[in-house]
């Protein structure tokens, strides 16, 4: 047995990590990534874009691999909103398990409570949703207040939908459990110091959180109406929703601006452009 020195690239405006690594023989094992990320403890970016970055992190684990993994993150940190990404390690070494499908907000609940780990920690399970340590209060390890107000939206978001990645309608988001009419479906937040065009409030400040992944359609495609406020966002089943339906706000809804109709454009329909109606 002998101790080597594992060097791992450190991403854009942090600094390099030098570590030991403990190899039995002459082929070093690949380093543990996602361990760090040290760059967001002092960075400027806040609680609502950390606990974003967090949850957007795991669901693409959770959701993508191989090339399509590398295509989807690209996409996904070329968003404003997810520009705490770009501070996390993000590593396919060893990609998390999806939780088994659930509608059960309790269930989403109970699981995020037993699976955060800071990312400074070295033995990270495969069933683990690693997060920023400034997400987290120690003795014993858990969200602050805020974090986990933010990420239970994410939690419910990894039970109930997967992410699906192309290049004309970049990421969307598909049901992995059935909905009944007036179901929650999925949930956001808005912070005030983000500035997202993309996913701008008429009120002020960017939508968050898994919402803000629903792509738009008209009345005739949409299976799912949001609403928002104070209280937070949410989207809600305009009418019966099957495992493995893509799932697509209504866009006169109100809220962020969305501007067309993603089913209407990929049959090749007139696609009616519509002013952004964000509001709440």
């Amino acid at each position: 047995m002998r101790l080597a020195v594992s060097h791992t690239a450190a991403s854009e405006g942090s600094s390099v990590f030098v570590w030991p690594v403990v190899c039995c023989s002459a082929t070093m094992r690949p380093p543990r990534q996602l361990r760090k990320d040290a760059a967001l403890k002092r960075s400027a970016t806040t609680l609502a874009m950390r606990t974003h970055a967090a949850g957007l992190r795991h669901m693409l684990l959770v959701s993508f691999e191989g090339d399509e993994f590398d295509q989807a993150l690209a996409h996904a940190v070329s968003a404003e909103r997810a520009r705490a990404l770009r501070g996390m390690r993000v590593s396919r070494v060893r990609r998390p398990a999806a939780p088994s499908a659930s509608a059960s907000a309790a269930t989403a609940a109970a699981w995020l409570a037993g699976a955060i780990i800071p990312s400074s920690r070295r033995n990270i399970g495969a069933d683990m949703f690693v997060v920023p340590e400034s997400l987290v209060s120690f003795a014993p390890v858990r969200l602050t207040a805020d974090a986990q107000s933010q990420l239970r939206p994410w939690a419910e978001a990894i039970h109930r939908c997967a992410l699906v990645y192309s290049a004309q309608g970049g990421l969307e988001l598909v049901a992995r459990v059935s909905f009944r009419v007036g179901d929650s479906v999925i949930r956001g937040y808005v912070d005030c110091e983000v500035f997202d065009d993309a996913s701008a409030v008429v009120s002020g400040g960017t939508l968050l959180g898994p919402l803000s992944y629903l792509n738009s359609a008209c009345a005739t495609h949409a299976n799912v109406r949001w609403s928002g406020g104070h209280s937070g966002w949410v989207g809600r089943a305009l009418r019966a929703i099957r495992v493995g339906e893509p799932l697509y706000a209504c866009y006169d809804s109100g809220g962020v601006g969305v501007l067309s109709c993603a089913v209407c454009a990929a049959l090749g329909e007139a696609v009616a452009v519509v002013e952004p109606r964000w509001g709440g």
